[in-house]
């Protein structure tokens, strides 16, 4: 499986990312997040949540249909996160606009199947990260692990894996769907 990584800068990139012909799978994984709550809430904060974690992804693929740049039959995958089904404090504008996500992913998920293409999101959970590491205290972190019915964090390469496999052919099937890759920390507590 060849990656390639791109950006959005220029005017031409639809030309960069499909001068080889039409693309199979495209994959979403950038985002903002920073902490706000209704008592701190900034209009231009939660603007640029919904810029980054959805905007950008309504825009990007907008541009790549009206190019028909997608591949009938292509695989398109959204990262996203648990915490656009739940609730944590202190991440109103993060969390609103990941649960903004889910409508996305659904709605699209209608919209592009009579074109063959599917679209899917996987939900990491807290992952075994250095910026989960930088933002949450050890005792954070134990705790986590301690609730998890594996008793560990996920790692990148558990969730970049489930990625890869809903941009292949193997996941044929699976469509309009969020995959959630937390090893059971969301659905089960181990307490």
């Amino acid at each position: 499986t060849q990656i390639d990584f791109i950006s959005t800068v220029g005017d031409n990139w639809v030309d960069l990312v499909t001068k080889h012909g039409q693309l199979n799978s495209v994959v979403w994984a950038q985002g903002f997040n920073q902490s706000d709550s209704i008592e701190t809430f900034s209009i231009e904060i939660f603007n640029q949540h919904i810029e980054a974690n959805v905007t950008y992804i309504l825009d990007t693929m907008n541009q790549l249909i009206s190019a028909n740049a997608i591949a009938e039959g292509a695989r398109l995958v959204v990262l996203s996160s648990i915490w656009q089904d739940s609730a944590r404090p202190n991440k109103l504008s993060y969390i609103v606009s990941k649960s903004a996500l889910k409508g996305l992913v659904s709605s699209l998920c209608l919209e592009l199947g009579s074109k063959g293409i599917s679209i899917n999101a996987v939900l990491p959970g807290v992952t075994d990260t250095s910026m989960t590491h930088r933002n949450l205290t050890p005792q954070q972190i134990t705790h986590v692990v301690n609730e998890t019915p594996l008793s560990k964090l996920p790692s990148v390469e558990e969730v970049s894996r489930t990625v890869t496999w809903l941009a292949s052919t193997d996941s044929n099937g699976i469509n309009g769907q969020f995959i959630t890759v937390d090893n059971g920390w969301t659905r089960f507590r181990n307490v």
